[in-house]
């Protein structure tokens, strides 16, 4: 068995790159198949994406070494850095020292006590989406679905002083930005300063929706507003022994990334949730089943999500099955041993959650969507939807809650049955569903 005392194992690299463009090709054009396809060359495996050298680390163990012991020695990598100039210096996008500090200023706002609070804001604006349904009438919900979860952030995190308006500003602003993001991330820099008019429109709706965020943060500065909101957890925060907190900037840079991954990831999950349920008509009836026998007719609290175990297994299996975040990033700050391999300093590297939720050897028959399976627990450090170690998404008990009480106060009410449009995943900056068109049909009281 390999050491990290042996002498280390030079990398293997993937067959197929081409001249000058190396495997790039090959990635644009599989996406998440070409990841899953170099799984099966090693724990870790070299590529070229044009002229500049890539390392994919498939091994769960050593993806969770590089999360945790070894987390000192990676930075965030070109995906975070592209993402940067867009979504400002803040929690998702910073590194080192300041990332730190700033996150040991926002944790507390994310303390599962204080999330709880939230269950009723959650489940209000549930309420009020399918409050606008007509039974048969089909109905875009990823549209809907983005528009609810990127509310519900920002009255978690504005409260009181978020009006009707300036919420549905935001999602516009926030949607049309997400879009112009992702393809930033992905495509060449060049292309991101000519002068087109997609390229505008996306500057527009960037300084936009900045705007918004710094009027904002600038009146709760100026007045402290409710004390049970995020916001108000975020301008309370201080160092310890400098009793220093955010300036305005940071705050904004805070903000700003709540509002786009904490809208985007659950919007997305809870997308592919709900065709999944249009797909398996049987795990539906079970859910509703639990619901029913937990909630008996009423709305769902925070007391009862500890007994909607079916539910949360629901939620899991769409986490392993469509784990959004295909592509993601890191970049070593040295020379570094991960594992019996060796990787140079400045290197990239490269993982991939949704093909490692894929992967046969960890998750048998994993194309076949089973909340079953979580009756017992999947391989050690196999599943990872939030990741681990100091870089773990704060968010992720905000969101795993916000897709629990969503799914019971809908699936409670409703069935959503699919049309016949071909629902394909789009892998931009995250893995979601091209277009979910769905019918809804009201559930008779028993």
């Amino acid at each position: 068995m390999d050491r990290e005392t042996d002498r280390p194992r030079t990398v293997p690299t993937a067959p197929g790159g081409l001249p000058l463009v190396g495997h790039l090709p090959a990635l644009v054009r599989g996406r998440v198949s070409f990841l899953q396809e170099l799984r099966g060359r090693g724990e870790i495996v070299r590529i070229r994406l044009g002229r500049h050298p890539t390392y994919v680390v498939n091994s769960p163990e050593l993806l969770h070494r590089m999360f945790t012991v070894r987390a000192d020695s990676f930075g965030k990598g070109r995906f975070f850095e592209n993402m940067r100039p867009y979504m400002g210096n803040g929690v998702a996008t910073s590194e080192g020292d300041f990332h730190h500090r700033q996150r040991r200023l926002m944790a507390p706002a994310f303390h599962r006590v204080r999330l709880e609070s939230y269950v009723a804001l959650m489940r209000r604006e549930a309420e009020r989406m399918t409050s606008r349904w007509r039974p048969d009438h089909p109905i875009r919900l990823d549209h809907q679905l983005h528009h609810l979860t990127t509310v519900v952030v920002a009255r978690a995190l504005f409260s009181t002083s978020l009006t009707d308006r300036t919420a549905t500003r935001i999602v516009l602003a926030t949607d049309a930005f997400v879009r112009g993001v992702a393809w930033r991330v992905l495509a060449p820099d060049a292309l991101e300063r000519l002068p087109t008019p997609a390229n505008r429109r996306f500057l527009a709706e960037r300084a936009l929706l900045q705007e918004i965020i710094r009027d904002l943060v600038a009146d709760r500065m100026r007045t402290p507003g409710d004390d049970g909101d995020l916001m108000a957890a975020l301008l309370s925060a201080r160092e310890e022994g400098t009793d220093r907190g955010m300036t305005a900037e940071q705050l904004h840079d805070e903000v700003l990334t709540l509002l786009l991954a904490g809208s985007e990831t659950a919007a997305g999950t809870m997308s592919w949730l709900f065709h999944e349920l249009g797909r398996h008509p049987t795990v539906e009836r079970r859910l509703r089943a639990e619901l029913d026998e937990v909630l008996a007719g009423r709305p769902v609290t925070a007391a009862d999500l500890p007994r909607l175990v079916y539910t949360r297994r629901v939620v899991e299996e769409t986490l392993r099955r469509h784990h959004v975040n295909w592509i993601l990033t890191r970049r070593t700050l040295h020379g570094v041993r991960l594992g019996r391999y060796w990787l140079p300093a400045d290197a990239e590297v490269l993982y991939s959650i949704t093909a490692q939720h894929r992967d046969p050897t960890l998750f048998p028959d994993p194309l076949r969507f089973d909340p079953d399976r979580w009756e017992t627990a999947p391989p050690k450090h196999a599943f990872t939807p939030f990741a681990t170690g100091p870089h773990k998404c704060l968010g992720a008990h905000f969101v795993m809650t916000e897709m629990v009480v969503v799914v019971a106060t809908v699936v409670a009410a409703w069935r959503l049955r699919p049309t016949p449009d071909p629902v394909r995943p789009v892998a931009t900056m995250v893995l979601r569903p091209n277009a979910l068109p769905m019918v809804p049909e009201r559930i008779a009281s028993s």
